[in-house]
């Protein structure tokens, strides 16, 4: 199967992307988190992530949910680090949805381990509304670009 949107050389030492998420599901989501999520072998995901993300991941993907089932405690960090450093080493593109203030200490934690073991590490953050305005106009772009040629091809 044929990777996009990632570094394929990374697959030797491994890849992760961090992906920051929020409620807005899809419509929040950056572009590149898109690819990240579409292009996954393994996405870890909290029980606050919006399902809409997780449809984006493909069938042979594993999704691995961290949240808290029948309100048991949630996965300790120290087996998540460990699941993606694994995971990453062993040639998986994982991708780590995360949310909130908890998210940016989960990543303060795991990135030092994956560091020291070689696994290329990607953040992808919630798009800004600038990048949204500019990703509005550039849609735009390009549908006024493939209306001129239709028009064309039409005459």
């Amino acid at each position: 199967m044929p990777q996009t949107g990632w570094n394929a050389a990374a697959a030797e030492r491994g890849l992760v992307t961090f992906v920051h998420a929020d409620a807005r599901g899809v419509d929040g989501l950056a572009e590149a988190a898109a690819h990240a999520l579409i292009d996954a072998s393994v996405v870890l995901a909290g029980d606050e992530i919006d399902d809409s993300l997780l449809r984006l991941v493909p069938a042979h993907a594993r999704i691995v949910q961290l949240g808290r089932p029948g309100g048991r405690p949630a996965a300790p960090r120290s087996f998540i680090n460990r699941l993606m450093l694994i995971a990453a080493t062993e040639g998986e593109r994982v991708v780590h949805l995360l949310t909130g203030s908890d998210g940016q200490q989960q990543l303060r934690e795991a990135m030092p381990a994956l560091r020291a073991a070689g696994v290329a590490i990607r953040i992808i953050e919630l798009p800004t509304l600038a990048d949204e305005v500019s990703g509005v106009a550039r849609a735009d772009a390009l549908r006024a670009g493939r209306d001129a040629a239709a028009q064309q091809v039409l005459g």
